[in-house]
């Protein structure tokens, strides 16, 4: 479950980049986009990553870790909408 929802959010995370097209001439924030397009493009995946190497650490241990990759995929969400919204708020006339 979270391997395809990683991999839709990077999916989703390269087509950011079309709302670059709306941009003027300097009428963009183009740091915040290139930052938002990176943490929206890279946290989540990093995040389920590393929710899975816990996951497993947990379980070799004989520990409970039902939870971690539910919190995993939460995180990589709030990481992915943030990064968005970074782009959008970037962007004049774009947004959710």
């Amino acid at each position: 479950m979270n391997l395809v929802a990683g991999i839709a959010m990077a999916i989703v995370a390269v087509l950011l980049v079309v709302a670059y097209d709306t941009c003027a001439v300097n009428s963009c924030n183009y740091e915040g986009f290139n930052l938002g397009w990176f943490i929206a493009m890279l946290a989540p995946p990093a995040v389920l990553i590393a929710g899975a190497v816990v996951t497993i650490v947990r379980l070799r241990r004989r520990r409970r870790a039902f939870w971690v990759p539910l919190i995993a995929l939460a995180g990589a969400a709030l990481f992915f909408f943030g990064g968005a919204q970074l782009v959008f708020l970037s962007v004049p006339g774009a947004g959710f």
